[in-house]
């Protein structure tokens, strides 16, 4: 009879093993199998995660610096206002610039700069705008606000209105950056004009920058 011999470095390949059931799979082979497509899928998910976490560690100086931004401060926009008052040598004396063909009867040009003063008092904070209209008119908000993402929102009704009128003003700080902001009125606040004189028209500003 001859004997069959197994080369003893392939018989874990030719043979199955006692426990296969019939599978037609080697054992080992498939648990090793199983061990190297766990390994690579370890591997690919670690590699994912190392790659995300590299990435929001380039992010945070960012983020670090969004969140470092000095809110309170003064800014300033330049502005202009006028008064058709004064002669050309008045205006002069008081820095204004004369526009005018006719000496008595011109008007005298001031420059000026709407105004953004945002401070921090007992865990509150508070903005004080002003802007200029002409003739030397302004207007002028002061109040209490709440931070919200990177804006201040403060609100205010007149108490010169009368009961019942819709007089609420609404202001909205942005922050563009670190040193620079802009002033808008919430839509529909009908009531800012309370704070102005009657030569002035509200509290728009484009871009205001810190002093």
């Amino acid at each position: 009879m001859k004997s069959h011999r197994v080369n003893p470095r392939h018989s874990c390949h030719t043979h199955a093993h006692p426990n296969a059931q019939g599978t037609g799979i080697p054992r080992q082979p498939l648990v090793r199998a199983i061990l190297v497509r766990m390994n690579t899928i370890y591997v690919y998910a670690k590699g994912k995660f190392m790659k995300t976490l590299l990435l929001s560690l380039c992010f945070l100086p960012a983020l670090a610096s969004a969140n470092a931004i000095e809110l309170p401060g003064i800014f300033l926009s330049p502005s202009q206002t006028f008064d058709m008052s004064p002669n050309e040598e008045a205006c002069k004396e008081n820095g204004g610039k004369w526009s005018g063909d006719v000496p008595d009867e011109g008007i005298c040009v001031y420059s000026v700069d709407d105004t953004v003063t945002v401070s921090h008092t007992d865990g509150a904070y508070y903005i004080d705008i002003t802007t200029w209209g002409s003739n030397g008119h302004t207007c002028n908000y002061e109040g209490k606000a709440e931070l919200v993402g990177n804006t201040l929102v403060s609100e205010s009704r007149s108490e010169f209105a009368d009961e019942g009128e819709d007089a609420t003003c609404k202001i909205v700080v942005s922050y563009l950056d670190a040193n620079s902001v802009s002033v808008s009125e919430a839509e529909g606040s009908r009531g800012c004009r309370y704070w102005c004189g009657a030569r002035a028209f509200g509290f728009g500003i484009e871009k205001a920058t810190r002093k």
